[in-house]
């Protein structure tokens, strides 16, 4: 009898010791993302004189830098418009990334919109690279999202989406398409 007791008693702390290390949980903690900035201060020179002989200094806002290994990033406003601009280390433009709407489009470009679309212009991202000028234009109605892609003077519809509360457009579109 003493040894079943003893064993009951041996079981239950071994159940109960166990049972406590299952509950523990893991120690982890998150870091914060590590961004890397840079200042005006710190920007290659070369970088910095060719974001002023592209963009000048005198009608941007907002600017701010930040360096990645030998690349450094613009983000600023001009005309109305956020900007995202990628410089390599000995100044060359890798891209811009201009964010507008219908006001900021091309007159050409919006007449060749309006030759096909009536729908209203919500979104128009304009993208720089290399020898390439693309514009990324977002039509709406109230039953569609229409997605064009315009380059070199070709106008391409690449997606389109019912308009509705839990649809996000931009996101869902961009994320189709092959640069």
């Amino acid at each position: 009898m003493k040894k079943k007791i003893l064993f009951l008693l041996l079981l239950a702390g071994v159940v109960s010791i166990g049972s406590s290390l299952a509950q523990r949980q893991p120690r982890s903690k998150m870091l914060p993302p590590v961004v890397i900035t840079a200042t005006k201060s710190n920007v290659n020179a070369e970088v910095f004189k060719s974001f002023e002989k592209t963009f000048g200094e005198g009608n941007v806002t907002k600017l701010s830098w930040y360096q990645k290994g030998r690349k450094f990033l613009a983000k600023f406003i001009q005309n109305d418009q956020q900007h995202n601009v990628l410089f390599r280390k000995n100044g060359y433009l890798i891209y811009n990334i201009a964010y507008g709407f219908e006001r900021h489009l091309p007159a050409g470009v919006l007449a060749q919109i309006k030759s096909k679309y009536s729908d209203n212009i919500s979104l128009a991202i304009h993208l720089q690279q290399a020898n390439r000028d693309m514009w990324l234009v977002t039509l709406e109605n109230p039953k569609l999202y229409t997605f064009l892609k315009l380059e070199d003077g070709q106008m391409v519809k690449y997606d389109e989406l019912v308009n509705s509360a839990t649809t996000n457009p931009a996101v869902a579109a961009l994320s189709k398409m092959n640069f």
